[in-house]
């Protein structure tokens, strides 16, 4: 007969996988969606600037995570995709940059006076693309 510990040893580690394959789903969301409104922003656009606030973006918050990191401010136990450094997760730094590049979208809809109706069919696009994706997943994972 198992003791309390080692029941308790298998829960939380059972506890655990749900809770990280709970997390990459809804990064995935993010990740896709905010993907395809910056990609979809940018032939709609085709200004180079989207790549480059993504990149400023990214820039900024892998340094902020490397330091908060190294410094002992916290630290991640795991990643779905990879570690960079083994210790910031990867879907994390895509997701910097695929924000910023859309948030530099949404400030060339709003300078350049382009119609709402654009935007908000690329945000349903990218939305509809993180659904499809995330219904992807739980085919292949069986969840």
């Amino acid at each position: 007969m198992e003791s309390y510990y080692d029941l308790k040893r298998k829960y939380d580690e059972l506890h655990a996988k749900y809770e990280r394959a709970k997390n990459m789903r809804s990064q995935l969301l993010v990740l896709i969606g905010a993907f395809v409104f910056m990609v979809s922003g940018f032939l709609h656009f085709q200004n180079t600037i989207i790549f480059e606030v993504g990149i400023l973006v990214f820039s900024i918050g892998f340094s902020y995570e490397y330091i908060g990191t190294k410094v002992g401010w916290w630290s991640y136990t795991g990643s779905p995709l990879r570690m960079v450094f083994g210790r910031i997760p990867l879907e994390l730094i895509l997701a910097y940059f695929f924000v910023g590049g859309s948030a530099a979208v949404i400030a060339l809809f709003l300078i350049r006076g382009a119609e709402m109706a654009s935007l908000l069919i690329y945000f349903v696009l990218g939305i509809f693309a993180a659904l499809v994706a995330l219904a992807a997943v739980f085919l292949l994972k069986g969840l």
